[in-house]
């Protein structure tokens, strides 16, 4: 249980350093505006000139973007951890190399469907923040929490750490392979 709480606190590390991150990118927004506005009249040159105020909108506007729609995931995800129950289940942790980076992608199976069960849940996982290649490719018994608003995986705990499920926009990509689309999990 240590390693997962180090995990939750490594990501809400990853999740602060984001929101330095975005108020840097709204500074330069908040002051060029500034500069457009001039009350003080310091800047006489700038005052006035339309490109001032577009490029502090626009600086304004991502800022805000990066804070409401790309920081979601990880605060929704460790809320999940913290306030659902996980629902056991049997899952193959696998990686697919390229030439610049790896994917990672966790096949899970309800426990008792049994070895030839022909459906399977895929979730791709970000990277782990753990050593993954101890457990690649070999059956383990994961706990699975899932999100009760989507009914996704967010969250898949082992004894060796967490896996966050997520694709590039934070959402799990999910594919049942095997059977018709109807969901094995909850």
């Amino acid at each position: 249980m240590a390693k997962q709480e180090y995990q939750v606190r490594k990501l809400r590390r990853y999740l602060t350093f984001g929101r330095l991150t975005t108020v840097l990118v709204m500074l330069p927004g908040a002051w060029s505006t500034s500069l457009y506005f001039d009350p003080l009249g310091r800047f006489p040159g700038y005052r006035g000139e339309r490109v001032w105020v577009i490029f502090g909108i626009f600086f304004l506007i991502f800022g805000v973007f990066l804070i409401v729609i790309s920081l979601r995931w990880p605060r929704r995800a460790i809320w999940v951890y913290h306030n659902v129950a996980p629902v056991a289940t049997r899952m193959v942790l696998r990686m697919e190399s390229w030439s610049d980076s790896n994917s990672y992608t966790a096949e899970l199976r309800q426990i008792g469907a049994g070895n030839g069960s022909p459906r399977a849940l895929e979730v791709s996982v970000f990277n782990p923040l753990w050593e993954a290649k101890q457990i690649l490719g070999k059956e383990v018994v994961a706990g699975v929490y899932f999100d009760p608003r989507s009914n996704e995986p967010a969250v898949i705990e082992t004894e060796h750490g967490l896996l966050w499920a997520g694709g590039a926009k934070g959402k799990p990509l999910i594919k049942w392979t095997g059977g018709t689309s109807q969901r094995l999990l909850p």
